[in-house]
C-alpha cells in the first residue's frame, strides 16, 4: 500500500461484515504486510479518493489439517514461545462440567506483547472444527469463559520465538465471578511496586509466577483509607493458582492490618492473592534482606510448605539481630503430623552460648498452644512429611532498651583512603539545621566498613522551611547488611538494596519535619558512607495555577513552586499527573513534592507526586503546592491537573490521559462500583477527538444501570454531560462520534467496555446504512470558535438523511445552521438555513449522495443537533478485482473471500499500531 492521501482508505470485515481493522496512512509505503483472517469469511474494502493512492493485495488459502496437538491442563502455565511451527496447545478444564479461562501473563511494567495478537484462541479441542473466539490479547484481557471444557492456541503466523508472553488457563468456575483476574511474571530479582484496586461485590484476584525461583516476600503494603470499605475490605493469600483450589492462608483486613505483620515470607513458586472492596499500595520481591531482621512489634506466619506448592516439607528460619535482646513467641495455630517423624525444631538463644530454649515438638510440651522465650535469635525448622500440616505464627517484642551505642564488644576501625580511621559510632542526639553540612559516620571522608553487629541510627531534625539532601555511597558485601530510611512518623519509606554495584553520592531529600537512616550490619565487610546538607526553602518563588489547568510538569523547576488553588474559597484540591496511554509511570515524578497549602515553608509536605497522584488526595485546604528540589524538571515527560475535590472524590477512581494529534488509543476501562469512574482526555496539539469504536462486556456491566458519558473539558469546568450510551439501546451504528474539543471527561457506572479513540480517523465522513450521531455547537464542548462544517458522502450509494434539531438556542440574529442534501455536482436536492427556513415536527429529511451540516453563531448560541442515515437504494455490486467507478476520481472495489470453519470476532490489526491502555 502506498498512501498518498489521508482521505484513500482500506477497510478490513469480518464474516459477520464487521468492520475489524483498517490501514492508516503512515508515511511510508506498506510492503508485503501479512495478516491471517480465521474462518468463516472476510472482506477487503479499498476506497479511493485522490486518485493517487496505489494497492496490491495477494491471498492464500492456508490449511489447519497437518497441525499436532499439545495437551495441558488448567493450573499448568508455559511460554507462549512454544506455541509456534505446525503445532496447537489445548488447555482441558480440570472436570467435564467446568469451562476454561484464558489468561496470558507478563512480566509486571511491560508494555502488551504485540505478538500476543498472532495467537488464535479456538473454543474447543480441534481448530478445524472449532470456533475463533479471537486473538490471545483480546480474549486474555477479559474473563472469558469457553463455551465448552476446552480451548485450543495455534500461533498461525510462526512468530513464536518472538512471543516474551506465558499462558495460564484456569477452570471457569474458580475465576469467572471475579470483577478482574490478571496473572504477573517474576524472576528471582523482581522487586514489583503499585496499586491494586477493586471496590465491587466481586472481588479481584491476581496470580503471581516466579519463573525461577520459590519463594517470595510481601514486604510493605498501605490500605488506601479514603477507597477501602474498612468493615469488609481484605487482602489473602493462597498457594498455586485458583484451579488449584488451595486453602487461603494469610488474611489481612485495614481493622487489624499494621505495618508490623511484615515483610512475610510466602514459600512458593506461585501464589494468588485475592482483593476485595479494598485499594493497596504494595511493594512484591522474590529477594528480602530483611525477611530474616527482628523488629519490635514484629508479627508473621509460617507455614509448611505443602500447603502453598508441591514441594519438599521442610525449612530452616533464622531470625537474628546480635545487638538487641527480644521476647520471641511462636504459637503452635495447627500441627498436624502425618508420621512419627514429622519433626519441628525450635532454638531461642544469643550469641554462641547454650540456648534458652533448645525443643522439639511433638516431643516437648507446650502451654496454651505457644512457646516463649528471650534471646537475640530464634531458629525455626521444619522436617515433615508431605501429609504434614504445620501453621504457626510468632511475635517479636523488645526485650531492653538498645544502648546509643552500636558497637559490640572491641571498637572496630576501618581504613579510609583519605588516611582517617573513623570509629562507626551513632549520635545521641538529632542532628539539627545547626550543624548545616556533615559526614556520617562522625569523622568519615569515604567510605568506612560497617562492623558486624552495627545497628545505628542517625536521626535529623528538619524545620518546616527546610529539607535535607542525603547523599548515599554504600559497598555491599551482603544482603544481610540493610539500610532503612524512615519519615518523620517513623515509617519505613526506603532502603537501599544490594544491586552487586556500588552506590556513589546517590541524592535522596527528606521535607520537614524529620527523617532517619538506621545502618544494620552483619557481614563485617559491607562499607557505608553519607552526607547531608540542609536546605533552606525561602528563596524559591510562587508560580500560582487555577484548578482544571493543565501544565507541563517540567516547568516545575529551578527555584519556583506552584501552588494550584480551588474555584471557591469552601473547596479544596485533588492533584493527578497526566502521561501517555501505555507509558511506564514517570520516575521523575517521585521528585516532585507535595505540600498541603500554598506556601512550602509552612504547609506540610503530603509525599510525592507518583504517590499523591495515584490515588484521589483531598487537599485540608483550597490549594497544593509543588516543587522540585532535585531540579529534574527538564526530564519530567508528565504534565498536571489539579481538580476541585468537590467534582472528584466520590469518584471510585479518576485518571488523567495525554494525547496528541496522532493518537491511537485503544483498550478496556471498568468499573463496577455504585461510585463511577471518570477520565479525563487531554490532547496536546489537537482540537478534535473521535470515539471509534465501543463494546459493553455482557458480562460484567449491569444492562438497566450502566452508562458511558461525555463531557467537555475537566471536571472543575462542571459542564454538561453531552452524550451518554447504555447497553440497552447502544448499537455500534453510534459510531465513530466526533468530539469537538481537546479537552474531555468520559464517566463510566455500573460498565465495563472495549473501545477505540483516536485524534485522526478516515471514517467520520463516510455515511452507512443505520448510522446515528450527535452534533454539537463547539461552545457547549470548549471555549473555541462556535462554527462547524461537515459533510457526509458517499458517491456510490443514495441515502436518506435525517437532521433532528434537539435544542437550537440562537443568541444573536446572525447565528445561522447551514443544510445541504444532494447528490454529485447538481443542484442540492435541500438548501436550508435555519432559522430562516421551517422545521417539521423539530427534524428535516432529504436523500442524496452528501449531507453538508454548518454553523456560524455567536458563544451564546447552544446547538444540538442527532443523525440519522438510511440506505435508499441497494450498494453498487462489486466483483472481487473489478473497480466500478461513481463520479469523478472515487473507486470503490471489494474483496470477498471465504472459508471453511467457524466464526471470528472482535480482532485489532496490528498495521493500524493501536496502543494498548491499561487503566486499573
Amino acid at each position: 500500500m502506498d498512501f498518498q492521501s489521508d482521505s484513500d482508505t482500506v477497510f478490513i470485515f469480518d464474516n459477520n461484515n464487521k468492520h475489524k481493522y483498517y490501514l492508516v496512512n503512515t508515511g511510508s509505503i506498506y510492503y508485503d504486510s501479512l495478516l491471517i483472517m480465521p474462518a468463516r469469511g472476510a472482506a477487503v474494502q479499498v476506497v479511493g479518493v485522490s486518485g493517487k493512492t496505489r494497492f496490491f493485495m495477494s491471498y492464500t488459502y492456508q490449511s489447519l489439517s497437518g497441525y499436532q496437538q499439545v495437551l495441558k491442563n488448567t493450573g499448568d502455565y508455559f511460554p507462549l514461545s512454544t506455541v509456534n511451527g505446525n503445532n496447537f496447545y489445548t488447555i482441558t478444564a480440570s472436570t467435564t462440567t467446568d469451562q476454561v479461562v484464558a489468561k496470558f501473563a507478563q512480566m509486571a511494567g511491560t508494555y502488551l506483547d504485540p505478538y500476543l495478537h498472532d495467537i488464535f484462541v479456538y473454543d474447543g479441542d480441534n481448530i478445524n472444527t472449532a470456533t475463533q473466539i479471537g486473538s490471545l490479547d483480546e480474549v486474555g484481557s477479559t474473563i472469558t469463559v469457553s463455551a465448552g471444557r476446552s480451548i485450543s492456541l495455534v500461533n498461525l503466523y510462526n512468530s513464536g520465538p518472538s512471543v516474551t508472553a506465558y499462558f495460564l488457563g484456569n477452570d471457569a468456575s474458580t475465576v469467572q465471578g471475579y470483577s478482574k483476574y490478571s496473572v504477573i511474571l517474576a524472576t528471582n530479582q523482581s522487586r514489583i511496586s503499585g496499586t491494586l484496586s477493586d471496590l465491587t461485590d466481586f472481588g479481584a484476584a491476581y496470580t503471581f509466577i516466579c519463573l525461577d525461583c520459590s519463594n517470595y516476600y510481601w514486604a510493605s503494603m498501605n490500605f488506601d483509607e479514603l477507597a477501602t470499605i474498612a468493615d469488609k475490605g481484605f487482602i489473602s493469600f493462597r498457594g498455586q493458582t485458583p484451579t488449584h483450589q488451595r486453602e487461603r492462608l494469610i488474611r489481612y483486613d485495614p481493622l487489624t492490618y499494621t505495618s508490623s505483620y511484615l515483610p512475610q515470607l510466602l514459600p512458593t513458586d506461585v501464589f494468588t492473592l485475592n482483593l476485595y472492596l479494598s485499594r493497596i499500595a504494595f511493594n512484591l520481591t522474590t529477594t528480602s534482606p530483611t525477611w530474616n531482621a527482628p523488629f519490635d512489634g514484629r508479627k508473621g506466619y509460617i507455614f509448611s510448605p505443602n500447603l502453598c506448592t508441591p514441594s519438599a516439607n521442610s525449612f530452616n528460619y533464622e531470625f537474628r539481630d546480635d545487638t538487641q535482646l527480644y521476647n520471641y513467641t511462636l504459637n503452635f495455630d495447627k500441627t498436624t503430623y502425618a508420621l512419627n517423624t514429622d519433626l519441628i525444631t525450635l532454638r531461642i538463644g544469643s550469641g554462641n552460648s547454650t540456648p534458652t530454649l533448645d525443643a522439639q515438638y511433638p516431643r516437648d510440651p507446650i502451654t496454651n498452644g505457644k512457646v516463649s522465650a528471650t534471646g537475640n535469635y530464634m531458629q525455626i525448622g521444619l522436617a515433615a512429611s508431605a501429609g504434614a500440616d504445620i501453621r504457626l505464627s510468632f511475635n517479636m517484642a523488645q526485650a531492653i532498651t538498645p544502648s546509643v551505642s552500636t558497637t559490640q564488644g572491641p571498637t572496630v576501625q576501618t581504613t579510609t583512603p583519605g588516611g582517617n580511621q573513623p570509629v562507626f559510632t551513632c549520635p545521641t542526639s538529632p542532628i539539627t539545621v545547626a550543624t548545616g553540612t556533615g559526614n556520617l559516620p562522625s569523622g568519615a571522608t569515604n567510605l568506612t566498613v560497617v562492623p558486624a553487629g552495627t545497628n545505628c541510627t542517625f536521626t535529623f531534625d528538619i524545620p518546616n522551611n527546610y529539607a535535607i539532601q542525603l547523599r548515599f555511597s554504600m559497598d555491599f558485601q551482603s544482603d544481610s547488611d540493610t539500610v532503612f530510611i524512615f519519615d518523620n512518623n517513623n515509617k519505613h519509606k526506603y532502603y537501599l538494596v544490594n544491586t552487586g554495584s556500588i552506590y556513589y553520592n546517590s541524592l535522596l531529600i527528606m521535607p520537614a519535619r524529620g527523617a532517619a537512616v538506621q545502618v544494620v550490619g552483619v557481614s563485617g565487610k559491607t562499607r557505608f558512607f553519607m552526607s547531608y546538607t540542609y536546605q533552606s526553602l525561602s528563596g524559591y518563588q510562587q508560580v500560582l495555577k487555577n484548578t482544571g489547568e493543565y501544565f507541563p510538569l517540567s516547568t516545575v523547576n529551578g527555584n519556583n513552586f506552584y501552588t494550584i488553588t480551588a474555584s471557591t474559597a469552601t473547596d479544596q484540591v485533588v492533584a493527578k499527573f497526566a502521561q501517555m496511554a501505555g507509558t511506564y509511570l514517570d520516575p521523575y515524578l517521585h521528585d516532585i513534592f507535595v505540600y498541603d497549602g500554598d506556601n512550602i515553608n509552612t504547609a506540610t509536605q503530603i509525599g510525592s507526586l507518583d504517590e499523591v497522584g495515584s490515588t484521589i488526595t483531598v487537599s485540608a485546604g483550597r490549594s497544593i503546592s509543588l516543587v522540585n528540589l532535585y531540579n529534574s524538571g527538564p526530564s519530567v515527560t508528565a504534565y498536571f491537573l489539579g481538580n476541585d475535590a468537590s467534582t472528584v472524590q466520590g469518584y471510585s477512581k479518576y485518571s488523567v490521559i495525554l494525547a496528541t494529534n496522532q493518537s491511537r488509543i485503544s483498550g478496556q476501562l471498568s468499573d463496577l462500583t455504585d461510585f463511577g469512574a471518570a477520565y479525563t482526555f487531554i490532547c496536546l496539539n489537537c482540537s478534535t477527538y473521535y470515539w471509534a469504536s465501543m463494546n459493553f462486556d455482557d458480562l460484567a456491566t449491569i444492562a438497566d444501570k450502566g452508562f458511558i458519558s461525555f463531557r467537555g473539558q475537566t471536571p472543575t469546568h462542571r459542564r454538561e454531560q453531552l452524550i451518554r450510551y447504555n447497553p440497552l439501546t447502544y448499537t455500534s451504528s453510534y459510531l465513530p462520534q466526533l468530539l469537538p474539543t481537546d479537552v474531555f471527561t468520559l464517566n463510566l457506572y455500573l460498565a465495563r467496555i472495549a473501545f477505540n479513540l483516536t485524534t485522526t480517523t478516515t471514517t467520520w465522513n463516510a455515511p452507512f446504512d443505520g448510522r446515528k450521531g450527535y452534533i454539537f455547537s463547539p461552545n457547549l464542548w470548549t471555549p473555541s470558535a462556535n462554527t462547524f462544517n461537515y459533510e457526509f458522502r458517499d458517491d456510490t450509494q443514495l441515502y436518506n438523511y435525517t437532521l433532528n434539531f434537539d435544542k437550537t438556542t440562537y443568541a444573536v440574529n446572525t447565528d445561522q445552521i447551514t443544510l445541504r442534501v444532494g447528490s454529485g455536482n447538481s443542484t442540492p436536492t435541500l438548501d436550508a438555513q435555519y432559522p430562516r427556513d421551517p422545521i417539521t415536527n423539530g427534524k428535516v429529511s432529504a436523500t442524496g449522495n452528501y449531507m453538508q451540516i454548518g454553523l456560524a453563531a455567536s458563544a451564546g448560541a447552544d446547538i444540538r443537533l442527532s443523525f440519522n442515515m438510511a440506505q435508499a437504494t441497494p450498494p453498487v455490486s462489486t466483483t472481487p478485482g473489478v473497480s466500478t467507478t461513481a463520479g469523478p476520481n472515487v473507486t470503490v472495489s471489494t474483496v470477498q473471500t471465504t472459508t471453511a470453519g467457524g466464526t471470528q470476532h472482535f480482532n485489532r490489526f496490528i498495521i493500524a499500531v493501536l496502543v494498548l491502555l491499561a487503566i486499573l
